[in-house]
């Protein structure tokens, strides 16, 4: 059995190339009770809704994890966080250095300390720190 398996997951911001792909292997090949899905806005809600359905382990939140508070709230226990979050484009992060900031270092921050604060068994983060090369132009000197 896998750590995943009968556990209560929670997953940020699930609608990136690296977020979809986990909810999609975590719902079809692990046993999950329950997989709390959190993007950040209602389209991308709406978007994973439609992608992964609606069955009675998916709950959709339209939380900002990057806002100290949101992810105590949750209305369930959780067994697991997978912090799937991260601006990983070096050009994005150049043209962004506020979201960047707030979206890699102030957002893994605040899941984890609303982790330890629930008493979270297992919290995952997938590395933010890493970057896709950018477009050539995008990081030209002016």
């Amino acid at each position: 059995m896998g750590i995943l398996e009968g556990s209560s997951i929670l997953i940020t911001e699930p609608t990136g190339s690296v977020g979809k792909a986990l909810v999609s292997e975590v719902l079809r090949n692990h046993s999950p009770v329950l997989v709390a899905i959190h993007p950040r806005d209602q389209l991308k809600q709406y978007e994973k809704r439609q992608d992964v359905g609606d069955g009675p382990r998916e709950r959709f939140f339209v939380r900002d994890f990057r806002a100290r508070g949101h992810l105590r709230v949750a209305p369930h226990r959780l067994d697991c966080v997978i912090h799937a979050t991260a601006i990983k484009r070096v050009d994005t992060a150049h043209y962004n250095p506020m979201e960047h900031g707030k979206t890699n270092a102030l957002g893994s921050e605040t899941v984890v300390i609303a982790s330890v604060g629930a008493r979270v068994q297992k919290v995952m983060a997938l590395r933010p720190d890493k970057a896709s090369v950018p477009a050539p132009s995008a990081v030209q000197p002016s």
